[in-house]
């Protein structure tokens, strides 16, 4: 039986990796899929040829009146967002169908797309109850529900926005400052991509390490101490090498 210490370890740390971190990962990238379809980006020739900064052509936008701006979307954006959102969406539907035995509760999680954290609070619970079945119900969570999250969208979805994140140094981009605007880092555009960016590197670097600890290639041993082994230095050094590897291939593959 694992002592109250180490309930407390593993209740915290599924709620950091399991709960929170997915949680921020999903609902950002959804918040960009929705800017890039709902809101355009406004332009004006007048204020475009006077103004090179940013924030100088918003603040001339806003003077201007309506009639006078033009609106641009960007629904390729929104689709290349869209879709690995989309497949991992549909994924868990089918998850849900084939596994959960109380449909008539848990369907709002699915569509709310908070099925895996869902499971993830019950597991909690049953840590703290009938810690050998929250064990066992923690592993499923992470060789199955996790692992597919961090190759469906995860990783699809950091690279996207690797490529995004280069069209914001292309000056000629239309639409730049809806990605991110470095010349107003405290902007809500420049939060939400900088939140969905970071929440994507972690996530899909933390997944691809851990597919090494507890996936079908394990080759790190289990272990009690560092966290469950979360921050022994080989574990830390995959971690940094998924991550880089990732953000590199994003900027070759944009490039």
């Amino acid at each position: 039986m694992p002592s109250r210490g180490e309930k407390i370890k593993e209740i915290v740390i599924l709620i950091l990796l399991n709960i929170i971190l997915p949680s921020v990962d999903v609902y950002s990238d959804i918040g960009l899929i929705l800017k890039f379809y709902v809101k355009g980006s406004r332009s004006n020739p007048d204020c475009d040829q006077r103004y090179w900064r940013t924030e100088d052509r918003l603040t001339c936008y806003d003077n201007l009146p309506t009639s006078d701006l033009t609106n641009t979307y960007h629904p390729n954006w929104g689709t290349m967002m869209l879709l690995p959102f989309l497949l991992n969406y549909l994924i868990c539907w089918y998850v849900w169908a084939t596994t959960d035995k109380r449909k008539t509760v848990t369907w709002v999680a699915v569509l709310l797309s908070f099925y895996p954290q869902y499971v993830a609070m019950k597991i909690i619970y049953q840590i703290w109850t009938d810690p050998k079945k929250g064990f066992h119900k923690k592993r499923y969570l992470e060789r199955n529900l996790v692992q597919m999250e961090v190759f469906l969208e995860g990783v699809p979805s950091m690279l996207i926005m690797t490529y995004l994140l280069t069209r914001v140094v292309d000056p000629s981009t239309e639409g730049r400052e809806l990605i991110f605007d470095n010349q107003n880092l405290g902007s809500f555009d420049s939060v939400l991509f900088l939140v969905g960016f970071t929440s994507s590197v972690i996530t899909s670097s933390l997944g691809l390490a851990k597919n090494l600890k507890v996936g079908p290639c394990r080759i790190l041993p289990e272990q009690k101490r560092y966290i469950g082994g979360l921050l022994s230095p080989r574990f830390v050094l995959i971690f940094f090498a998924c991550a880089f590897t990732l953000v590199g291939k994003g900027g070759a593959l944009a490039s």
